[in-house]
């Protein structure tokens, strides 16, 4: 087998040809270009300077993109070519041609694809890469490689709020919309006094609706330390409200917490009208666990009778502290 007797693969030139200079008779110092580019040579002895067709030698040096003769070259001399010879291989591969049979497995390391990955994908991404839509902060790549809508939750939030100054009911309006069909509240309220009764009424624009077409039922479960009962508790047919639970609860420390859905307040299905159920967990001043569950209708709701907010409040208290949160059940 014969051995490769030529220049080793260190001693290749790189040729590049860069713009000529132009003299005008005061200057030694000249910036190198190439396309009219400031051009970085290795050195100044991988330059060739031609000069009035007399090639330059040890007559000059070269900082950055600069080079510096030891003498001020005439007006009317002429510079006939300037050659810079880079010494080494070319390290810019051509387009394309890397191929997959030139890469090696264990090219691209794990910190490489970890880069990659941090960095987001924006854009049209073409099918025949990741797959089809378009890849945004808002949509997500599903397992049939296109993108989708990001899912948003079953519930978004509406209201929130709570206070610890003392109130004379919690009233809240144009939370109730089109938008959705069910309402979810969770609300927790303390009374200043005890004995009274919760209540709940519907509201259309800025005011309570007071006609006689609440009804409904509610079934208490009451516990002591020594003795447990349950019993109905109550019912209201033709009423101006709905009545949640009686015998409020003045523990100042432990307030009256509600789980409250609220079905269809603005009658938008066929059929339905505004409906209401609700838990309601108490644990009174007098060391009486409580529960009540709750089921009401609001019986006379015609056609563009939609509510749009609602009261709570009790019969003979203020409200000493509240907390709530409304969610409206995202229709897909």
């Amino acid at each position: 087998m014969s051995s490769y007797l030529g220049r080793g693969i260190d001693q290749i030139d790189n040729i590049s040809t860069l713009d000529n200079l132009s003299f005008n008779g005061s200057l030694q110092t000249f910036n190198l270009t190439q396309n009219s580019v400031a051009f970085v040579p290795v050195s100044a002895d991988a330059l060739q300077i031609q000069i009035d067709g007399v090639i330059q030698s040890g007559n000059y040096t070269c900082s950055g993109s600069q080079v510096t003769f030891d003498f001020v070259p005439s007006g009317s001399s002429v510079c006939n070519g300037i050659r810079h010879y880079g010494v080494g291989l070319l390290t810019t591969v051509s387009d394309s041609s890397i191929t997959t049979a030139k890469l090696g497995n264990s090219a691209v390391t794990d910190a490489k694809i970890s880069a990659m990955a941090s960095s987001k994908l924006t854009g049209v991404v073409p099918t025949a890469n990741l797959g089809s839509g378009t890849a945004s902060s808002s949509t997500v790549l599903f397992g049939d490689q296109t993108f989708k809508t990001a899912p948003s939750g079953a519930m978004t939030l509406i209201a929130r709020n709570s206070g610890s100054s003392q109130i004379g009911n919690i009233g809240l309006d144009n939370v109730f919309s089109d938008t959705y069909d069910y309402y979810k509240i969770y609300m927790w309220v303390n009374a200043v006094a005890s004995g009274g009764d919760l209540y709940w009424r519907f509201r259309k624009n800025g005011s309570d609706r007071t006609d006689s077409h609440y009804r409904g039922v509610s079934t208490l479960s009451q516990v002591t330390s020594s003795a447990e009962s349950v019993s109905s508790s109550m019912q209201i047919w033709s009423n101006t409200f709905f009545q949640l639970f009686n015998n409020a609860n003045s523990n100042a420390n432990m307030g009256d917490a509600l789980d409250i859905t609220v079905f269809d307040p603005r009658a938008r299905d066929e059929g339905m009208i505004a409906t209401l159920q609700a838990s309601i967990t108490q644990y009174r001043a007098d060391n009486v666990f409580r529960n009540f569950r709750w089921s009401g209708q609001y019986g006379n709701q015609g056609s563009g009778d939609d509510f749009d907010g609602f009261k709570i409040y009790y019969t003979n208290s203020d409200i000493r502290y509240y907390d709530y949160a409304i969610y409206g059940m995202n229709k897909t």
